[in-house]
């Protein structure tokens, strides 16, 4: 089984070229979606949140994202030290989700930070989505309800899409002004070449 990362910046519409993929038939796994559903459930993470904000980061057992946020996109030390809690426990719950898939070409895994973590040697190939920036700040505000100054905060945490194109084994436009499908499919003719 060969491992395909899909990857791009907040707003880029990856999780559109995922959902698109799952209707296809392929399997995804979301590390964003998933490392949500691990801070509401994973004990150790849970630990290590409390110790770096307190138990009242957690609302009804819920964590406050937003207030995470607000914090880790302004500080990148502690950004770092959650990204140091959360993504090897991400990375296992990945390799349990594959034990199962074995008998398959290959699978997606979604993951925003793809490149920002030099995890690129794990996976077979890569697939970068970008967009126009604008339009990713705009995607944002709508889907988050946040401030353009925090789309930013994020957006300046993550590589620029220059740099990840250089990266990338495929780049995937989504701005709204090319078709997505034809160059999904492209991407999966080569793959099955």
């Amino acid at each position: 089984m060969k491992i395909i990362g899909l990857t791009g910046g907040i707003g880029s519409g990856k999780s559109t070229i995922a959902k698109c993929l799952q209707i296809m038939g392929y399997p995804v796994y979301s590390a964003d979606e998933e490392a949500r559903r691990l801070t509401n459930s994973h004990p150790s993470i849970i630990e290590g949140l409390y110790k770096m904000f307190g138990e009242a980061i957690y609302v009804n057992g819920s964590l406050n994202r937003k207030e995470v946020a607000a914090r880790v996109f302004s500080d990148p030390e502690l950004l770092k030290k959650i990204n140091a809690l959360i993504h090897p426990i991400v990375k296992n719950d990945f390799d349990l989700w594959c034990d199962n898939k074995n008998h398959l070409s290959y699978v997606f895994q979604e993951s925003a930070i793809l490149f920002e973590q030099a995890n690129q040697a794990r996976f077979f190939k890569t697939i970068l989505v970008v967009s126009p920036l604008k339009l990713r700040i705009e995607r944002v505000m709508k889907r988050d309800g946040v401030t353009e100054q925090e789309v930013m905060n994020r957006v300046n945490s993550q590589l620029v899409d220059d740099k990840k194109i250089d990266l990338a084994d495929f780049v995937i436009h989504c701005d709204e002004k090319q078709l997505v499908l034809p160059q999904i499919l492209a991407i999966i003719k080569h793959l099955e070449e």
